[in-house]
């Protein structure tokens, strides 16, 4: 399979056809392009996040696995399964179907969808982030759940956790 990188242009064209054609499939408005620098020239993929309940009401309703129905419906050229929440396909770019983009299909339950965006979103934004607050002044850690603060209280030479503390369905 011919995988390419897509300018700008094509990126946008293939993400808004394929959100589209998704929110059909699903039946659902929580289909969404994870966020991105809208100047970039060049991508490698599109990722594109989907709720669980909504995949799992598809394969009831039609009694098929959603990732193979989209493999054969986009391509048929082969799918792979990353782990628990990353799906890749191949999707067409061209008329000829000599070039395909890889699609990052991200499943992910509808009550983190939102907070995922963000966290997920910006070349993975929790990686800068992560750079940021796990530095021994902050000791924190960014996560799908929010920020985790390790809270320690000294006694002796000795530091004793005494909890951690987490941001409530917010991303940051």
């Amino acid at each position: 399979i011919n995988i390419v990188r897509m300018n700008n242009v094509e990126f946008k064209n293939v993400s808004k056809k394929l959100v589209n054609i998704l929110k059909d499939i699903l039946n659902s408005e929580e289909v969404a392009i994870l966020p991105y620098y809208d100047n970039k020239p060049f991508f490698s993929d599109v990722d594109i996040m989907l709720c669980n309940e909504d995949i799992s009401n598809f394969e009831k309703e039609n009694n098929v696995n959603f990732f193979e129905y989209c493999n054969k419906l986009f391509s048929g050229e082969g799918i792979a399964i990353n782990n628990d929440s990353l799906v890749s396909i191949a999707v067409p770019i061209n008329k000829a179907h000599t070039e395909f983009a890889q699609v990052d299909l991200m499943p992910h339950p509808r009550e983190n969808f939102y907070k995922n965006l963000i966290f997920y979103g910006y070349n993975d934004l929790n990686v800068l982030v992560n750079r940021f607050i796990s530095i021994p002044l902050f000791n924190a850690k960014y996560t799908s759940d929010g920020v985790e603060i390790n809270i320690y209280r000294e006694k002796g030479n000795i530091d004793m956790l005494l909890g951690i503390a987490k941001t409530e369905n917010s991303a940051l």
